[in-house]
């Protein structure tokens, strides 16, 4: 992904200044936007995720300085994932990085932040995010279907919905 000079320095910074930037992402208290150029939802949700440092690696899935300058757009995809399904309604924890999975054309189309609740924040992706600025509920947006696999409708489309657990989470948290 490509910084601006403001993420540059957020960068060079010391992990617990980059926690407390992240924190004020996490709150909406600052624009991430302001710190990546050009970036979209998945360059979005890395850089919060490498914001977060060690706390947030996920099974050795920590995002280094060198992947951040040379790692851009849906390649964040392997950093990002996980196998947690979100079951509607449910609060995700503050900080998960959260991804979007279409099933017809077996894609993970977005990626955002829970803030709380089933709040997220994130960049670029419409209802799912139009900006970090925006809160958006993903009640809101995602129908609530009969699906025993947690299987909801976006905009017609069949679609799962995964949380990334948090480093010092429980593996059995249910979200």
């Amino acid at each position: 992904m490509q910084l601006t000079s403001k993420g540059e320095g957020l960068v060079s910074k010391s992990s617990s200044k980059r926690r407390s930037a992240a924190i004020r992402f996490l709150n909406g208290e600052d624009d991430i936007n302001e710190y990546i150029l050009k970036g979209v939802c998945f360059d979005s949700a890395a850089f919060f995720k490498f914001l977060m440092g060690e706390n947030h690696e996920v099974n050795g899935q920590s995002i280094s300085t060198t992947e951040l300058h040379y790692v851009a757009g849906n390649r964040w995809q392997i950093k990002l994932g996980s196998e947690f399904k979100w079951k509607y309604g449910r609060a995700i924890p503050p900080g998960c990085v959260v991804t979007f999975y279409r099933l017809h054309d077996d894609t993970t189309f977005h990626a955002a932040v829970g803030i709380g609740g089933t709040k997220i924040r994130s960049t670029n992706g419409g209802n799912l995010g139009w900006g970090w600025q925006y809160e958006e509920d993903l009640t809101k947006h995602i129908i609530e279907t009969d699906s025993k696999d947690n299987i909801y409708k976006y905009q017609g489309n069949d679609i799962i919905v995964y949380i990334q657990m948090r480093y010092g989470m429980e593996p059995d948290t249910e979200f």
